[in-house]
């Protein structure tokens, strides 16, 4: 929650309003795998994880599948709208339940009357803090669509360590069960060549595996750009 409240306020918006979205919110449970909004849905709500990973999806027209990021405890998602055929705001993207989670929601109404109350300049420092954080991320897959498959799946690794993982002394591991096609679908590739670059990062020990999770034996002092 905490996490959830950081976003919020670091984005301008004050304390009072972040309280009144945490205090009357609809908690949602959902099982693995399970759709949580289609996309093209109607969008008319904001949502955050509680707990669990939920996975932004795109479907492109010809049935090809795009998993965009996977989202924690804390972090917002379903909030990117396209206008739909009649002018309603409808989901860009997918989300799906990659592991058994709960999500709060808030309706965009309660969010509209929440913003109604704040002040002209406190509404235009969170239209800026909006637009820095689109900059931020179309930044970011700039960067990412300039990569060849193994620094994409390199920053995959980092950037998932970094909001995700479990950062310890020599090491961040990552407690999430990621298959190659989950791997393949976040990078672009097919699952046999991230399957062949996962094996040539486990052979260069950029990475491990520990059961079914990842540990990165340096952690993510590395560094790359960070998806918003």
């Amino acid at each position: 929650m905490q996490r959830f409240r950081d976003h919020l306020t670091d984005s301008g918006i004050p304390e009072r309003v972040v309280d009144e979205f945490i205090q009357h919110n609809t908690v949602l449970s959902y099982p693995k795998d399970a759709v949580i909004f289609p996309q093209g849905s109607p969008s008319d709500l904001l949502s955050w994880v509680r707990n669990g990973v939920v996975a932004t999806i795109y479907s492109t027209a010809d049935g090809a599948r795009v998993l965009t990021k996977l989202v924690g405890p804390g972090e917002i998602f379903g909030h990117l709208s396209i206008a739909g055929t009649h002018g309603h705001f409808v989901h860009a993207f997918e989300p799906q339940a990659h592991t058994n989670c709960q999500i709060a929601v808030v309706s965009h109404e309660r969010v509209f009357r929440a913003l109604q109350t704040l002040e002209p300049v406190a509404l235009i420092r969170l239209l800026g803090h909006v637009s820095a954080a689109w900059a931020q991320t179309a930044q970011y897959w700039a960067g990412f669509l300039s990569m060849d498959y193994r620094r994409r799946l390199q920053t995959v690794f980092l950037d998932l360590v970094s909001r995700l993982g479990v950062v310890e002394t020599h090491e961040a591991r990552l407690d999430i069960d990621l298959g190659h096609r989950d791997l393949a679908d976040m990078i672009g590739c097919s699952r046999p060549m991230a399957s062949q670059l996962v094996a040539a990062m486990l052979r260069s020990r950029k990475i491990e595996r520990r059961g079914k999770y990842y540990v990165l034996p340096d952690g993510p002092q590395r560094g790359t750009s960070r998806k918003v």
